[in-house]
């Protein structure tokens, strides 16, 4: 499945068990030789034009929809890709990871991003409150880059009260577009009978964040 049905899927499902609605093994990302989790999903669009599915040895998770891990790094104030593996059973029938890496690009890793427009959030420190969808959980403190086709051209370095401020205030700008409002009426559509507005935008906060949070 891809990476938005599933989402959707987790929307009609929330207030029920849903195996999607599991909290998501991130990606990670390299910035000056230390290495973070990422909370934002910079492969998904070249994942989704080339119809990507796991291979069929692949291990699926509930807590990696995904179906694969990218690593990542910021070089050259610039975001370059350096791997991208699935988890996969080995002959001792032990759990292993196999790169797919040179199967999505010709050229050897590090591979510029340069498909990428959007926001990186790169959450420090300790985990303040733990949600079990997505990446819902809070941290201590967190690092945004803005991206401009795999360039840097913004970094902040925020502690949770500043996040959550900056956060809001993004969102509530990204509300008055008409971007927001077809990714709304499309989400309304779907689940227009289980899912209350507040459940929307909680939803939205989350899944769009690469995408206000870039502006």
């Amino acid at each position: 499945m891809k990476v938005l049905a599933i989402c959707l899927l987790v929307l009609s499902l929330i207030h029920g068990t849903s195996v999607s609605a599991t909290a998501q093994q991130p990606d990670r990302i390299e910035i000056e030789g230390v290495e973070y989790s990422l909370h934002t999903n910079p492969l998904s669009s070249v994942m989704e034009a080339r119809n990507w599915e796991p291979p069929k040895d692949a291990i699926w998770s509930s807590g990696n929809w995904r179906g694969y891990v990218a690593r990542w790094a910021i070089r050259d104030d610039a975001l370059v890709l350096l791997e991208v593996t699935v988890a996969i059973w080995n002959e001792e029938k032990v759990e292993t990871s196999r790169s797919i890496i040179g199967e999505l690009y010709d050229q050897p890793p590090p591979v510029l991003a340069s498909w990428y427009s959007g926001a990186l959030v790169i959450p420090e420190g300790k985990q303040v409150h733990y949600v079990h969808m997505g990446y819902g959980s809070t941290y201590e403190r967190y690092q945004i880059f803005r991206i401009q086709g795999g360039k840097v051209l913004e970094h902040r370095s925020l502690d949770q009260a500043e996040f959550r401020t900056h956060r809001e205030q993004k969102f509530a700008e990204w509300q008055q577009t008409p971007e927001f409002q077809a990714h709304y009426d499309s989400l309304v559509e779907k689940d227009a009978d289980d899912w209350t507005h507040d459940d929307i935008i909680d939803f939205m906060k989350g899944f769009y964040a690469e995408v206000y949070l870039a502006r």
